[in-house]
């Protein structure tokens, strides 16, 4: 896996933020909302490189298939819903974000390794989902 230094991996996260937030902000008016969409997507691309270049040693082809499923199903979504239905979209995507820290944690509690499950580790589990 290929190797960043800390301060580069700074300098890509704070420019990302950077972006995002440069983005978020062109969100405000009709005319410059889809260059918006576009400078986050590219912000949100940049953190993700940099958090798997930093973090991934093995199964990087799960994480390129998810990307390109995930990917394909947005831009088909956003392609093809109309602007009156773009509120029940907006909470279908954030149940999906739900669903992934569910089975995040489900599988932090099933497959955690070199300590026991105290009580409140299972509840807080439980909770969370």
């Amino acid at each position: 896996m290929l190797e960043i230094s800390s301060n580069i991996e700074n300098v890509l996260y704070l420019i990302s933020a950077s972006m995002f937030i440069l983005g978020i902000k062109r969100l405000a008016s009709p005319a410059t909302a889809r260059n918006g969409n576009r400078l986050s997507s590219i912000a949100m691309l940049i953190a993700i490189i940099v958090t798997v270049l930093k973090y991934t040693e093995t199964n990087l082809e799960w994480i390129i298939l998810g990307l390109i499923i995930g990917s394909s199903i947005g831009i088909m979504l956003s392609r093809y819903v109309q602007m009156t239905a773009m509120p029940q979209l907006v909470a279908v995507f954030n149940a999906f974000g739900g669903a992934a820290s569910a089975i995040v944690a489900m599988y932090e509690l099933v497959f955690q390794s070199g300590s026991t499950q105290t009580t409140f580790v299972l509840a807080s589990v439980c909770f969370a989902t």
